[in-house]
């Protein structure tokens, strides 16, 4: 027959209780489960969420890990140039997802240029602060949890920097102190109330922060029962849902790879509907917050993610190894000194990792060859002589693979 909620048992139940008695019951036994996960995570003023590893749960998961191990060798076996280009990508993606979701409107080269701001702190463009949030998840040395309430709202303050309204600040000691709603974008009903009043708000995100320091809890799980608990909780008038999905992805950065965790967001955003219907299905009061299909469908979605990142990084391998090889064995018949055959592999790298046109200056070139620019330049100098690379603008010029140099190393012309 299969695991079915509790509130679907209530529904089909014989028996002569009301189904909320009913569900009241199942509750009971359910926690005694040998595979229930519990919580002391209280939203529904009587009920702790709890999870259930239900088999296709558990196969999930084993499926996730088997893959990351992977995932982790093939990313770690590309080269630098590479693995910074393909995550500027990743990060892009994310960060135009995510706004997607909450209506913010925003640009690709907005996003863009927030994340090439990162690295100058005298730059602040629109959704910088954001970037820098996101650009910090993909470190080996990457943000910390949040530990206290006061870091949930410094991560929220620099998720929204810029882009609230008046009447949409906190107006709280750090939170909303009046009622905000989610509301159904076809025909405006209310899907999910947040909780009423700050002192609740307070209580339960520290509820959170508790368990999201949990240690006999898998991370994948502690990181999907955290997002449905801060979503549900709606601590701020605005900005929740970009804020859940960063600390959802802060979270899952614990346990999976970089480009494994930034890929989710898309995923969630392509299949929204799939998204809020696993949430409005686990707050049903007759589930008595047994949320075991949303962490399954939250599951599914990080699944899919995976595969796709892990099918495109092996093409994208692929493609690299091809050109590369090429690119070597033209270096060797025009007898180019390892300088400017270093030159070509990094402009490969970044024609085919990134999706834009790659841009790369002198200054740019010189600093991944730890040499000056003017020695730098004499090898532009001889690369553009041979048709090998072209320049893009003037201040500051910048460098990248001539259509030429493509045809040779079996690159497509057009942009990646």
């Amino acid at each position: 027959m299969g695991y079915k909620s509790i509130s679907t048992e209530s529904h089909a139940s014989s028996s002569i209780i009301p189904p909320a008695d009913f569900a009241e019951q199942e509750y009971q036994r359910r926690l005694q489960f040998p595979s229930t996960i519990p919580t002391d995570i209280i939203l529904d003023g009587s009920h702790k969420i709890f999870t259930v590893l239900i088999p296709e749960s558990v196969t999930l998961i084993s499926d996730i890990l088997h893959r990351e191990t992977a995932v982790e060798h093939t990313w770690l076996a590309l080269p630098g140039v590479a693995r910074k280009a393909y995550i500027g990508e990743l990060l892009t993606e994310e960060l135009l997802s995510t706004n997607q979701m909450e209506g913010v409107r925003s640009t690709r080269k907005e996003v863009e240029a927030a994340l090439q701001s990162v690295d100058n702190p005298l730059s602040h463009t629109r959704f910088s602060e954001f970037a820098k949030l996101y650009s910090s998840i993909s470190g080996s040395e990457h943000s910390k949890l949040p530990e206290t309430l006061n870091d949930v709202r410094s991560i929220y303050d620099q998720v929204v920097d810029g882009e609230l309204s008046d009447n949409n600040k906190p107006d709280g000691e750090l939170f909303r102190k009046s009622h905000v709603g989610i509301y159904d974008e076809a025909n405006g009903r209310e899907i999910h109330s947040g909780l009423p009043t700050e002192a609740r708000i307070q209580t339960a995100l520290t509820q959170m922060l508790a368990f999201m320091r949990t240690e006999d809890v898998s991370p994948l799980l502690k990181a999907i029962i955290c997002h449905y608990t801060f979503e549900y909780i709606h601590p701020f008038y605005d900005g929740n849902g970009r804020t859940g999905r960063f600390l959802l992805t802060l979270q899952l950065r614990e346990y999976l790879s970089a480009p494994t965790a930034l890929s989710l967001g898309p995923v969630i955003a392509e299949n929204k509907h799939a998204y809020y219907k696993a949430f409005e299905d686990a707050e049903n009061p007759l589930n008595c917050s047994e949320i075991s299909f949303f962490v399954l469908q939250m599951l599914r979605f990080i699944q899919i993610a995976q595969r796709r990142f892990n099918d495109n990084l092996n093409e994208k391998e692929l493609a690299l190894n091809t050109a590369t090889n090429a690119m070597i064995h033209y270096a060797a018949e025009q007898r180019l000194d390892p300088m400017s055959t270093d030159i070509l592999s990094i402009l490969i790298q970044q024609r085919l990792f990134l999706r834009r046109e790659a841009e790369l200056t002198r200054a740019m070139l010189a600093g991944y060859e730890n040499v000056g620019q003017a020695r730098i330049r004499s090898k532009l100098e001889l690369l553009t002589r041979k048709d090998l690379i072209s320049t893009v603008g003037k201040r500051p010029i910048c460098y990248q693979l001539s259509n030429h140099a493509c045809e040779l190393f079996g690159i497509e012309t057009r942009n990646l």
